[in-house]
Order: C-alpha cells, then sequence, then structure tokens
C-alpha cells in the first residue's frame, strides 16, 4: 500500500473539488473560496449559516474498497436520519483520477464539535467547513497529527 506523505494529502485535500446536490442543481464548493450563492441561499432557507461536508469514505486517507466504504458512508447517512440532521448528497472529486470520488454528505447546521466528532468516528483526518459570509475551510481533525 502505497502511503502520501502529508504535504502531498494537504495538497490534494485543498485540490479536491466539492459537488453539492440540491434542488436539482449542483453547488461547487472549494477550499479559500467563498460559499457560492446557492449555497448560502440553502443555508438562508433554513435559518442556518453554517454547516459541514463529511465523508466515511477512505479513512486516514487509505484507498479502502467499494463495498467498504459504501457500508461506512451508509452508516453515517442512517445516524444522521436517526438525529434530525438536515443534509444534502456531496461529492468530493480530487485531481488524482487513480482516486475515486468520495460521496459524502453536506450536514447544515451541525456544529463544529460535532462534525469533528463524526469526522473522528469514522476515521477522517480532515472535514469541509462552511459559514455563511466566510472561506469554505479545510479542518483537520485530531488524528491527523497521530
Amino acid at each position: 500500500m502505497v502511503i502520501m506523505s502529508k504535504k502531498t494529502l494537504v495538497r490534494a485535500y485543498l485540490n479536491t473539488r466539492y459537488s453539492v446536490y440540491f434542488a436539482g442543481e449542483t453547488y461547487i464548493v472549494k477550499v479559500s473560496e467563498p460559499p457560492v450563492k446557492g449555497m448560502s441561499a440553502l443555508l438562508e432557507k433554513n435559518d442556518i449559516h453554517y454547516g459541514a461536508i463529511l465523508t466515511a469514505w477512505n479513512p486516514r486517507s487509505h484507498k479502502t474498497t467499494a463495498v467498504e466504504n459504501k457500508k461506512q458512508n451508509d452508516a453515517l447517512s442512517r445516524y444522521l436520519i436517526k438525529n434530525n440532521f438536515i443534509y444534502y448528497d456531496a461529492l468530493g472529486e480530487g485531481q488524482d483520477s487513480s482516486w475515486p470520488a468520495e460521496e459524502s454528505f453536506f450536514i447544515i447546521g451541525i456544529s463544529k464539535e460535532k462534525a469533528e466528532s463524526l469526522a473522528l468516528e469514522y476515521k477522517q483526518n480532515a472535514y469541509i467547513w462552511l459559514q455563511q459570509n466566510k472561506p469554505v475551510e479545510l479542518v483537520f481533525t485530531a488524528i491527523w497529527n497521530d
């Protein structure tokens, strides 16, 4: 198994394009850029001003089988439903075509603390934080320095 350096991983995370799907539209989110107008409208519609993009795919950025990735992401989806989170499907697509796009969720109204907790539970190095009127943020979890 090839393990990427942290420098390579950071570059990959920063160059990932996140597509969020709702109301028949696709909205593209990129780290360090302001959220697109449609994303802001979605947050305003729900009277919430922040959210996170999370996945359960490829824990610790180690390639995992499609079957295992789906199993873990389905578990995350069930948790979100059970706990009444408002979320929309998303997809993280990196520039490295050897990595498949990662199915994800844009969860609105989740606190940073809860986003961190879920990211840790699913062994994610990082997640995406969106806050109205602020640039999109890449947030590294506590396992990043393990």
